[in-house]
Protein backbone atom coordinates (compact mmCIF):
# COMPACT_ATOMS: atom_id res chain seq x y z
CA UNK A 1 0.00 0.00 0.00
CA UNK A 2 1.46 3.33 -1.02
CA UNK A 3 0.66 5.76 1.76
CA UNK A 4 -0.82 8.90 0.26
CA UNK A 5 0.00 11.56 2.85
CA UNK A 6 -2.13 14.66 3.14
CA UNK A 7 -0.58 16.15 6.29
CA UNK A 8 2.71 16.32 8.19
CA UNK A 9 4.94 15.24 5.28
CA UNK A 10 3.62 11.65 5.54
CA UNK A 11 4.72 9.12 2.92
CA UNK A 12 5.95 5.56 2.55
CA UNK A 13 5.01 2.10 1.39
CA UNK A 14 3.42 -0.54 3.60
CA UNK A 15 3.98 -4.19 2.64
CA UNK A 16 2.43 -7.23 4.29
CA UNK A 17 5.38 -9.48 5.15
CA UNK A 18 3.34 -12.29 6.72
CA UNK A 19 0.22 -12.74 8.87
CA UNK A 20 1.90 -11.01 11.82
CA UNK A 21 4.06 -8.25 10.28
CA UNK A 22 3.86 -5.17 8.07
CA UNK A 23 6.99 -3.45 6.81
CA UNK A 24 6.99 0.30 6.30
CA UNK A 25 9.63 1.38 3.77
CA UNK A 26 10.59 4.94 2.98
CA UNK A 27 8.43 5.99 5.93
CA UNK A 28 8.49 9.74 6.45
CA UNK A 29 6.46 11.69 9.02
CA UNK A 30 7.38 14.99 10.68
CA UNK A 31 6.03 13.93 14.12
CA UNK A 32 3.35 16.62 14.22
CA UNK A 33 -0.21 16.32 15.45
CA UNK A 34 -1.78 15.64 18.82
CA UNK A 35 -2.14 11.87 19.34
CA UNK A 36 -1.36 10.12 16.05
CA UNK A 37 -1.19 6.35 15.58
CA UNK A 38 -1.07 3.89 12.71
CA UNK A 39 -4.24 1.83 12.29
CA UNK A 40 -5.44 -1.00 10.07
CA UNK A 41 -9.07 -0.71 9.04
CA UNK A 42 -11.56 -1.24 6.28
CA UNK A 43 -12.28 1.67 3.98
CA UNK A 44 -14.77 3.95 5.72
CA UNK A 45 -14.10 2.26 9.06
CA UNK A 46 -14.19 3.67 12.56
CA UNK A 47 -10.60 4.39 13.57
CA UNK A 48 -11.42 3.93 17.23
CA UNK A 49 -12.58 0.34 16.87
CA UNK A 50 -10.17 -1.06 14.32
CA UNK A 51 -6.65 -2.36 14.80
CA UNK A 52 -4.07 -0.05 16.37
CA UNK A 53 -0.50 -0.74 15.22
CA UNK A 54 1.55 1.83 17.14
CA UNK A 55 1.59 3.97 20.20
CA UNK A 56 1.40 7.74 19.79
CA UNK A 57 3.98 8.78 17.15
CA UNK A 58 3.73 12.54 17.84
CA UNK A 59 7.13 14.02 18.62
CA UNK A 60 9.02 11.29 16.76
CA UNK A 61 10.19 12.45 13.34
CA UNK A 62 10.88 9.78 10.70
CA UNK A 63 12.77 10.44 7.48
CA UNK A 64 12.87 7.69 4.86
CA UNK A 65 13.16 4.88 7.43
CA UNK A 66 12.30 1.21 7.18
CA UNK A 67 10.57 -0.35 10.16
CA UNK A 68 8.20 -3.16 10.98
CA UNK A 69 4.96 -3.11 12.93
CA UNK A 70 3.09 -6.08 14.36
CA UNK A 71 -0.37 -6.97 13.13
CA UNK A 72 -2.59 -7.59 16.18
CA UNK A 73 -3.27 -11.33 16.60
CA UNK A 74 -7.03 -10.80 16.51
CA UNK A 75 -6.86 -9.11 13.08
CA UNK A 76 -7.46 -11.41 10.12
CA UNK A 77 -6.87 -10.40 6.52
CA UNK A 78 -10.65 -10.31 6.05
CA UNK A 79 -10.92 -7.56 8.70
CA UNK A 80 -8.94 -4.78 6.99
CA UNK A 81 -7.60 -3.48 3.68
CA UNK A 82 -6.24 -0.04 4.59
CA UNK A 83 -3.46 1.48 6.69
CA UNK A 84 -3.76 5.04 8.01
CA UNK A 85 -1.97 7.46 10.29
CA UNK A 86 -4.89 8.84 12.30
CA UNK A 87 -4.88 11.84 14.63
CA UNK A 88 -7.34 10.68 17.27
CA UNK A 89 -8.34 14.00 18.98
CA UNK A 90 -8.69 15.86 15.67
CA UNK A 91 -10.49 12.91 14.02
CA UNK A 92 -8.45 13.28 10.84
CA UNK A 93 -6.33 10.95 8.76
CA UNK A 94 -2.88 12.32 7.95
CA UNK A 95 -2.76 9.87 5.06
CA UNK A 96 -3.60 6.31 4.11
CA UNK A 97 -2.97 3.54 1.63
CA UNK A 98 -5.02 0.60 0.37
CA UNK A 99 -3.47 -2.86 0.28
CA UNK A 100 -3.80 -4.46 -3.16
CA UNK A 101 -3.58 -8.20 -3.82
CA UNK A 102 -0.32 -9.30 -5.47
CA UNK A 103 -0.43 -9.52 -9.25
Amino acid sequence: AVIDGQHHNLSGTATIVDETTIELAGFTYDGGGINSRLFLLTGGGDFHSDFELTDNLVGDAFSDVTMTVDIPPEATFDDWNLISLWCIPAAVSFGSGVFEPPE
